[in-house]
């Protein structure tokens, strides 16, 4: 199995982000819009969100990533990268 590859996309309002990341994801990739878990009111996808942020931060400052930061835990939303969808 290969490893697992994150794109993570920003830039100005109506730059294109979210025309690109609906593109890779007509084409393998999950698409997680940090716009659309933002604004959820469900605990679950909140708790997720902040899961995924907390994991986010902790790779872009190189510190190693435990066996729980690299699987959804039990009470998390699960997706795979081979089933593309919308959390």
């Amino acid at each position: 199995m290969s490893k697992p590859q994150v794109a993570w996309v920003h830039g100005y309002p109506c730059s294109g982000k979210t025309f690109n990341a609906d593109y890779l994801e007509t084409i393998g990739w999950v698409n997680i819009d940090g716009d659309w878990m933002m604004s959820s009111t469900d605990q679950a996808e909140i708790d997720l969100w902040k899961k995924v942020g907390a994991v986010f931060y902790k790779w872009t400052s190189f510190v190693e990533l435990t066996e729980e930061d690299q699987r959804p835990g039990k009470n998390t939303t699960e997706f795979s990268a081979t089933e593309p969808s919308r959390l």
